[in-house]
């Protein structure tokens, strides 16, 4: 992965570009934002990493929506040195947030080994095999319960109901 100085040299020109592509100057941005114009040059720069409120008002300004608001706000994240979670990520159970990682972990995955993760809403388009990939692995976990089979599972009480999550570790060729 990056370290915490290459990301915020990146981010800072993922948002220089951002606020160019509106033809925005930094006081503009500025003003639409509620950030000081100092502090937008400095991330832009990679002098400073961007905190989860900022970078949440920074993306309003911009109008980012959906999966690339969620991208930015990802990149926010990665510049911090402490707190690395999107802002609704912050108050999060422990066992939500922990649960990946513990589970790439266990899959056999050297967390100090991965280089990048994105999160996607769709990859159908780019990798049509991987539909076939994840209903296998969907049958595999079926299976699972079915047999009762150990495995990491994930049980989320909300508003009175239950939800049983799992990952699905798929590997693309």
């Amino acid at each position: 992965m990056n370290t915490v100085a290459q990301s915020r040299i990146d981010f800072g020109l993922y948002l220089k570009a951002l606020r160019q592509r509106q033809h925005l100057t930094l006081r503009g941005l500025d003003e639409l934002s509620g950030a000081t114009y100092s502090a937008i040059s400095c991330i832009e720069h990679g002098d400073r990493a961007i905190g989860a409120d900022v970078a949440a008002r920074l993306a309003t300004a911009l109008s980012l929506e959906g999966d690339e608001r969620e991208a930015f706000l990802m990149r926010a994240a990665a510049t911090r040195r402490k707190d690395r979670l999107v802002g609704y990520a912050r108050a999060l159970a422990p066992e939500l947030v922990n649960f990946v990682p513990r589970v790439l972990a266990r899959s056999g995955i050297d967390l100090e080994q991965i280089d990048a993760c994105e999160v996607r809403a769709n990859v159908e388009g780019e990798h049509p095999e991987l539909l076939s990939q994840l209903q296998a692995a969907f049958s595999q976990v079926k299976e699972a319960v079915a047999n009762r089979t150990n495995g990491d599972f994930l049980v989320v009480n909300t508003g009175g109901k239950k939800y049983v999550c799992t990952l699905l570790m798929v590997p693309t060729t």
